[in-house]
């Protein structure tokens, strides 16, 4: 899916961005111009940014829980 129209990035574009340490949308339009246009993505963008950020934390808990319960 298209996330930033203007610069034609994709969800996964913007995914991996956010993996290699590009943690919020300001570093993300730096580099790659994301919502620094029209601007319309730039909820979106903050959204990838959080949830790319929450996934190692959730994976960190689940395993946690399966430890706990074995």
């Amino acid at each position: 899916m298209i996330v930033c129209i203007c610069k034609g990035l994709s969800e996964q574009a913007i995914r991996d961005m956010v993996e290699e340490g590009h943690g919020s949308v300001q570093q993300l339009s730096s580099v790659c111009g994301a919502g620094s246009e029209c601007g319309s993505c730039r909820f979106r963008l903050n959204k990838l940014v959080k949830e790319s950020s929450a996934e190692p934390a959730i994976a960190e808990s689940a395993a946690s829980y399966k430890t706990r319960k074995n």
